[in-house]
C-alpha cells in the first residue's frame, strides 16, 4: 500500500516542481500557481478496516495572497461508510509547517477543524466539524531534493525564478476525530527565490 502511495506521489510532485499546488478540492482538480513558497503534506493510514487520507497545503498564489487547503477522507471497507470535506482558508486559519531543523531532521505538522457549516468547506457525509491535529518527523524512507530555474504564466504576465524542492517521507501520530494512531505519507516543500517579472 505504501508503494502505491509513493508512486501517486511522485507523480503529483513532479507537478509541484514546475510550479503548481493541487487545491483540496481534488475532484474539481482545480490548480492554483504559487509564487514563492509551497507546502504540501499527504497522510494514509490503515486503521483496522477504516482507510483514512489527510493532505494539507500551503502556499502564496500569484495574487500575493496566502492561502491553506485541507482535504480529508475516511472509508470502511467492510461497510462502505465513506465521508470527506475539503477547506479553503487564508493562512493562519490552521497549520500546516514542515520546519528543517537539520539535513537528516525535519519536524512536521497538520492541525485544523474543518468543519461542514463552514462556507470555505465543501463535504459529503459529514454533520460534525472534523478535527485533525498530528505531528512527527521526517524518516529515511525517502529523501529527494531538486533545484533549478523556472519560468510561470498567470493572467498574462510571466515571470522567472530560481526554485528549490525538498520531498520526505513522515510520519505524523495525532488524532483524526475521534481516531488516533500514526499516519505515513510524504511532505514537499517547494520554494521559489530571485523572482523577476519578464518585460515583454
Amino acid at each position: 500500500m505504501k508503494i502505491r502511495f509513493l508512486v501517486a506521489y511522485l507523480i503529483g510532485s513532479s507537478l509541484i516542481v514546475t510550479p503548481m499546488a493541487f487545491s483540496a478540492d481534488l475532484n474539481a482538480m482545480k490548480v492554483t500557481k504559487y509564487k514563492t513558497y509551497n507546502h504540501n503534506i499527504w497522510l494514509y493510514s490503515l486503521n483496522g478496516d477504516v482507510q483514512q487520507n489527510v493532505s494539507g497545503y500551503k502556499y502564496d498564489d500569484f495574487l500575493g495572497v496566502e492561502r491553506i487547503s485541507f482535504n480529508a477522507t475516511s472509508y470502511n471497507q467492510v461497510n462502505g461508510e465513506y465521508w470527506s470535506i475539503s477547506c479553503d482558508y487564508p493562512a493562519g486559519t490552521a497549520v500546516v509547517s514542515i520546519n528543517k531543523v537539520s539535513n537528516k531532521n525535519w519536524i512536521v505538522s497538520l492541525k485544523a477543524t474543518l468543519d461542514p457549516a463552514d462556507p470555505q468547506c465543501g463535504s459529503y457525509n459529514v454533520a460534525t466539524p472534523v478535527v485533525i491535529d498530528l505531528s512527527g518527523n521526517a524518516n529515511d524512507a525517502y529523501r529527494n531534493s531538486s533545484s533549478g530555474q523556472g519560468k510561470s504564466t498567470y493572467s498574462g504576465n510571466s515571470w522567472k525564478y530560481n526554485y528549490q524542492s525538498d520531498e520526505l517521507s513522515v510520519d505524523l501520530a495525532g488524532t483524526v476525530n475521534s481516531m488516533s494512531g500514526t499516519l505515513s505519507g510524504y511532505a514537499n516543500v517547494s520554494r521559489n527565490s530571485n523572482l523577476q517579472k519578464i518585460i515583454k
